[in-house]
């Protein structure tokens, strides 16, 4: 009889370890980010639009991986070669980077080189953010006298609609440990193209202030702080 409850209990336990669900890992060093990982969906059967590029930084050249598909989140390993002819990397990346919709990330940096040589991506995944799916609005990065920042753009923006823009990102910034602190909201407007005419800084209607260290977002209406909450 104690053989067939320990029995039991063994099955009952490998029935729990194959249902529980698989827990996703990404790169971030956000000290609760199972808090957010909940909120991505890996994507089956969709392309990934991921590619890679490169230019000459300070020390080195700067690596990118730029993400094409304005639906979902993709990530990819990236390694690089002297020819297609190598079976061993001279540049092998070995985190898991996650790039959100439409836009690129910085993932590392090499020597100088006349010719980068050959690369490939794979291990390629889509995911889903199932978090303000609707809220939808353009972004750009820029910087002023005080730093980076992100500029958002949306019709019939109003307080409830900003602060739900500051929570996305924040959220955003957490998974694809792309830190931004500073997000300055515009209402939208034609004269905006985001490839060369960005808005005046001066123009925002809306700022935020995202502090992932105290876990917080504040929320100013001109120079007026009209909301600060905190996030988990």
């Amino acid at each position: 009889m104690k053989i067939l409850k320990v029995l039991l209990v063994t099955v009952l336990l490998l029935l729990c370890a194959c249902t529980k669900e698989e827990k996703i890992e990404i790169l971030s060093d956000y000290d609760n980010l199972d808090a957010y990982t909940k909120y991505l969906e890996l994507v089956e059967g969709e392309d990934t639009f991921l590619d890679f590029y490169y230019y000459e930084g300070d020390n080195g050249l700067a690596l990118y991986l730029d993400n094409f598909n304005n639906a979902f989140f993709a990530r990819a390993y990236l390694n690089l070669y002297e020819n297609n002819e190598d079976e061993e990397p001279y540049y092998k990346s070995d985190a898991y980077y996650l790039v959100r919709p439409y836009d690129y990330l910085y993932i590392g940096e090499i020597e100088n080189k006349d010719d980068i040589g050959y690369y490939n991506l794979y291990g390629y995944e889509n995911y889903k953010l199932n978090y303000e799916e609707n809220l939808k609005y353009d972004f750009y990065y820029d910087e002023d006298d005080y730093g980076y920042y992100t500029g958002v753009l949306i019709d019939n923006v109003d307080d409830d609609i900003a602060l739900r823009i500051l929570k996305k990102e924040y959220v955003i910034s957490v998974l694809t440990e792309l830190y931004m602190y500073d997000i300055l909201i515009f209402e939208d407007d034609d004269k905006y193209d985001l490839i060369d005419n960005y808005p005046n800084v001066n123009d925002y209607l809306y700022y935020g202030v995202l502090d992932f260290d105290n876990k917080t977002i504040e929320l100013y209406k001109g120079t007026d702080l009209i909301n600060s909450i905190e996030m988990e």
